[in-house]
């Protein structure tokens, strides 16, 4: 009579299930409890930092490193140019509780950011891009509203969730792909963030040229031509330029904002 191998199936020590879906089920229990603390978290902060005074708001932008302005190059014509342009549309068209300081750096770099307390970073690389006056006061605007939004405080407070749980979790395997996922989460934030700049900045635009010509310029430029993968997107901090044209098209019908008549770039950003 030979012997048979009736396997283990009355064996208490191992489990009848399977290790990897087992592994698989962690994995995504984990996440979904991050990502639901990430969401908690965020509400937290859009309660916190509406409330936050404006002696606050300045502390924390004076402890912000603020080497890409400070230490730079800096162009006066420019900024001074910028500055005007600045201060014709928070007297007339937007209602913040600071003066609005403009610094104009000379690189090459594509790009304008607002700093918590009323500092608006703009580097030549972007003006170098423009063509008339109203996609630089576009862009302006497009920064006030991030101001207005306290946008900054409330992506600085995500991102400290975020670096706080690579700290916590950093010996852990799974780490890498939590983190991953609550990066796309926060980016997924800034391009909402980006289009109600976007909506705020044409409000600012038609307050304060009666039209709002030259809004979308920018984007069509810096598109033409240029498509993303699928994937790619989820990656964006920003939308793609031909969805914000589109998004800025939309808004300006449903307000009823024209176009008209741009005006020259002025001699001081060429």
């Amino acid at each position: 009579m030979g012997l048979r191998n009736r396997g283990y199936s009355n064996n208490v020590n191992i489990s009848p299930g399977s290790p990897i879906l087992d592994f698989i089920k962690l994995g995504i229990g984990v996440v979904v409890i991050l990502g639901g603390l990430y969401f908690l978290f965020g509400l937290g902060i859009d309660f916190i930092v509406p409330r936050l005074d404006t002696e606050t708001e300045v502390w924390l932008s004076e402890r912000l490193k603020t080497d890409a302005f400070e230490h730079g190059k800096r162009l006066p014509e420019a900024e001074r140019e910028l500055q005007r342009m600045v201060d014709r549309m928070c007297e007339a068209c937007v209602d913040l509780p600071y003066d609005v300081r403009v610094h104009v750096v000379d690189n090459d770099m594509v790009n304008a950011f607002a700093f918590p307390g009323g500092r608006i970073v703009v580097f030549s690389g972007l003006l170098k891009q423009m063509k008339s006056e109203n996609e630089v006061a576009f862009v302006l605007g497009h920064e006030l509203g991030h101001m207005a939004h306290r946008d900054h405080l409330r992506r600085f407070g995500r991102l400290l969730f975020v670096a706080g749980l690579q700290t916590i979790l950093s010996d852990l395997l799974s780490v890498d792909m939590v983190t991953e996922a609550m990066t796309l989460t926060d980016r997924a934030f800034s391009r909402q963030q980006e289009l109600a700049a976007d909506r705020a900045g044409m409000d600012i635009l038609a307050c304060t040229y009666g039209h709002v010509g030259g809004a979308g310029a920018f984007f069509e430029s810096m598109e033409e031509g240029r498509r993303l993968p699928a994937w790619k997107k989820y990656y964006l901090t920003h939308p793609e330029g031909y969805r914000r044209v589109e998004a800025l098209g939309a808004y300006a019908e449903s307000r009823g904002y024209g176009s008209g008549e741009v005006r020259v770039l002025p001699e001081a950003f060429r």
